[in-house]
């Protein structure tokens, strides 16, 4: 048993230091290192690399951002400061609530202190605290009157288009206006 297994040993040496064949060996040890090193050594470091390179860009992008939001917020925080004493005025200022109707009788007033009377008072769109009227009006008024009267109600208006036509003595006005709801805290 010794000595088959003796006659087995020389045989694979020989096999193996067989020059054709060694080479063959070598070169099939060859290609599985490079590609057990290569493939599975090198690919697995080089995606993590350019995945840390994607999370430092990503990084780089968010510092940049929070840096301008904090600049952002520093720069509201001194507009609030320079408001701050103005609050309680604008608090005595707006309505307790916000009903369009209520809106409706305080523009009605505003508009017949200035000679006009109210024909179509039609709200066009409300979107998120902004309020848009289309409004009609008729009249002998005085038009400077009525753009003060409305900017003096307890409301927060913005008039966003006036049309006016004359028809004799009575004018005719079409006016779109957006009111912003700004109720008491």
């Amino acid at each position: 048993m010794k000595g088959n297994i003796q006659k087995v040993g020389n045989n694979l040496n020989r096999l193996v230091t067989n020059e054709t064949i060694s080479y063959k060996i070598y070169l099939y040890w060859a290609a599985a290192s490079v590609l057990l090193l290569g493939f599975f050594g090198i690919y697995p470091i080089t995606r993590e690399l350019f995945g840390k390179y994607e999370t430092l860009k990503q990084m780089t992008k968010l510092n940049k951002d929070l840096s301008r939001k904090i600049t952002d917020i520093s720069n509201a925080s001194e507009k609030m400061k320079l408001v701050e004493t103005s609050i309680p005025y604008l608090n005595n200022y707006l309505p307790d609530n916000f009903d369009l109707q209520n809106y409706m009788v305080d523009f009605v007033t505003a508009s017949g202190k200035a000679g006009y009377y109210v024909d179509i008072f039609m709200p066009m769109t409300h979107e998120g605290s902004v309020v848009e009227i289309f409004i009609s009006l008729f009249g002998e008024g005085d038009l400077v009157k009525l753009t003060e009267n409305i900017e003096n109600m307890n409301r927060v208006s913005e008039i966003q288009n006036i049309t006016l036509s004359k028809s004799g003595s009575v004018d005719s006005l079409r006016l779109t206006i957006k009111t912003y709801i700004m109720e008491k805290q």
